[in-house]
């Protein structure tokens, strides 16, 4: 019997065994089959889907590319949420830090919003808000943020206040350093360029000055300055700023000193004007009824 024919029987003998096996013992050699099978079967399976997609973006190279400028898309909106989100986040906190402020001051305050930084001379020294007499503010009264005095009121219509910065020569304060009770003058020292805005911009707000400081005074670095309540313009005990550095004028009569504000003039946003106490009085008074005239009283 050739080598072909015993080979043949041998087969039909094996398929004839399998047929014929117990289920159990056939259940355990398709097990072992699959097992040794399985590695190749997940390898291949592997490869034929790498090599569909190699496939499937040489055929479709604008899809990957449409796919790419999606996912681009929905992340770059994702990050402008996250942003616009942290945006709100920060106003609340700054809303609830100027309520806390106002509910704890002894005076009446209106909160204003900034809505524009201009002037004739220059954005950086006045700033108009959206507050005016129509909700009792008053020429001259002075301006503060949580942080410290701003300035003064310089202007006021029915909807609008427009503010002069005490960083401008215009402004004069009375002050006092805390620390030593010793009195000066506090004036800005704003550059004043014969009113040319778009030079005006370019110039840096300069610190305060602090004259007609006894020479006998004590002044040291970081030194608190607040108002003295003298001139009845701005009350007492407003924060103005720190001492930055102090030196005997040239006169040698009395002690300057550099002062640095206390609020942060470049970011204002919100700000609160001191009502005037008259305006308040006026207010509060009650309407008096009218007098009989001589005709009702024969």
């Amino acid at each position: 019997m050739s080598n072909n024919r015993i080979a043949v029987v041998i087969l039909l003998l094996a398929v004839v065994i399998l047929l014929n096996l117990p289920l159990p013992a056939s259940m355990r050699i398709k097990a072992g089959a699959h097992n040794t099978v399985a590695p190749f079967q997940n390898t291949m399976s592997a490869v034929t889907h790498t090599v569909g997609k190699v496939f499937s973006s040489i055929r479709n190279p604008n899809r990957n590319l449409n796919d790419k400028k999606d996912m681009l898309t929905e992340i770059a909106e994702l990050k402008l949420k996250l942003k616009e989100n942290k945006l709100f986040e920060d106003e609340n906190i700054a809303l609830r830090k100027l309520i806390n402020f106002k509910n704890r001051q002894k005076v009446a305050l209106v909160l204003c919003e900034v809505i524009s930084r201009h002037g004739a001379n220059g954005w950086w020294r006045t700033i108009t808000v959206n507050r005016g007499s129509d909700d009792g503010i008053t020429k001259g009264a002075a301006v503060i943020t949580t942080d410290g005095l701003i300035g003064r009121i310089y202007a006021v219509s029915k909807n609008t206040s427009t503010i002069t910065l005490i960083t401008d020569y215009s402004c004069n304060i009375s002050c006092v350093i805390t620390r030593t009770k010793a009195f000066g003058i506090v004036q800005g020292k704003g550059i004043a360029i014969s009113d040319n805005v778009p030079l005006d911009m370019l110039c840096p707000i300069n610190p305060l000055g602090m004259d007609y400081i006894s020479k006998n005074d004590s002044i040291k670095h970081n030194d608190l300055v607040i108002t003295s309540g003298l001139g009845e313009i701005f009350p007492a005990g407003l924060i103005v700023g720190h001492v930055i550095k102090a030196e005997l004028d040239r006169s040698g009569l009395y002690q300057r000193a550099t002062i640095m504000p206390a609020a942060n003039l470049s970011e204002l946003r919100y700000i609160f004007v001191i009502k005037n106490k008259k305006e308040e009085t006026k207010t509060a008074l009650p309407k008096l009824p009218s007098l009989p005239t001589m005709e009702g009283l024969f």
